[in-house]
C-alpha cells in the first residue's frame, strides 16, 4: 500500500466512525469515494485526486464531531499518523513527491486542530499551553519543510497562522488559573489541604486526581492544585 493510499485508508476509517443512522447519502458517497481512490492505486497517484480525498475526510469529521475533545483526540491521532515515514523504500522523486504528500496532510490536520483547539474547554494556564505546543510543533515543522525547498509562499502563510493561532491561544489561557504547588512540610489530609488552599474543605476532590495518596489517607508534602480565583 502507498503512502497516499494509507493516508487515505486511516482517514477514511476516522470519517466512518463518526457516522451515526442519521447520517447523509451525501456523506456516505464521500467515503466510499475515499475508498475507492485509497483502492486503486492509479488514483492514488494523481495528486488532486488524493487532495480531494484527505480534505473531504477531515472536513467530514470536523463536521460530524460536536465533542471539541473528541475530535481532537481523533485530528491528533491523524496528525501523528501523517508523522509516520513510509516503510517503502523510496529515493529521488519518488521520496520528494511521498515528503510533499506527508506535508500536506499534517498542514491539513494540523490547521484542523488549531480549529478544535480554540474551541475545547481547558481548566488552567497549563493545558492551554500544551494544546497550544501540540499543534504549532505541527505546523512549525512544516513551516521548515516549506523554508528548506524554498516554497516561500506556503511557510510565509504557515508562519502568520501560527502567529494568530498562538496569540488566540494565549489571549483564551490569560482567562484560566494557573497551576501551583503548595509545601506542607509533611504529609497532609486531603480536607486539611482542601481547606488551606481554598478555603473549603469539601474541594479536596480537585486535588485528589493532580495528588498521590497513601496508604494512610494523605497527601505527600507538596501538593499540586489549581490556583484559587
Amino acid at each position: 500500500m502507498t503512502s497516499a493510499q494509507s493516508l487515505i485508508t486511516s482517514t477514511h476509517d476516522a470519517l466512518v466512525q463518526t457516522f451515526t443512522t442519521d447520517t447523509s447519502s451525501s456523506q456516505w458517497r464521500v467515503a466510499l469515494k475515499m475508498k475507492e481512490v485509497a483502492g486503486d492505486p492509479g488514483l492514488a497517484m494523481s495528486a488532486e485526486e488524493v487532495d480531494k480525498a484527505l480534505t473531504s475526510g477531515i472536513n467530514g469529521i470536523t463536521y460530524n464531531v460536536q465533542d471539541p475533545e473528541t475530535e481532537w483526540r481523533i485530528l491528533r491521532k491523524l496528525a501523528n499518523k501523517g508523522a509516520v515515514l513510509s516503510t517503502l523504500p523510496v529515493a529521488g522523486g519518488a521520496a520528494s513527491v511521498e515528503n510533499s504528500l506527508y506535508s500536506r496532510f499534517r498542514v491539513l490536520t494540523g490547521v484542523a486542530m488549531s480549529e478544535t483547539a480554540m474551541s475545547r474547554k481547558y481548566p488552567n494556564v497549563q493545558t492551554t499551553k500544551a494544546a497550544m505546543d501540540t499543534v504549532s510543533a505541527v505546523l512549525e515543522d512544516e513551516a521548515k519543510v516549506a523554508y528548506s525547498i524554498c516554497d516561500n509562499i506556503l511557510y510565509l502563510e504557515l508562519r502568520k497562522y501560527i502567529v494568530n493561532f498562538e496569540k488566540m491561544m494565549n489571549d483564551l489561557s490569560y482567562r484560566l488559573p494557573g497551576l501551583i504547588t503548595v509545601n506542607f512540610h509533611g504529609g497532609v489530609h486531603p480536607l486539611i489541604a482542601a481547606y488551606v488552599i481554598y478555603n473549603d474543605a469539601k474541594r479536596h476532590r480537585d486535588l485528589e486526581p493532580r495528588n498521590i495518596i497513601d496508604a494512610n489517607g494523605r497527601f505527600g508534602r507538596l501538593v499540586r492544585a489549581v490556583s484559587p480565583t
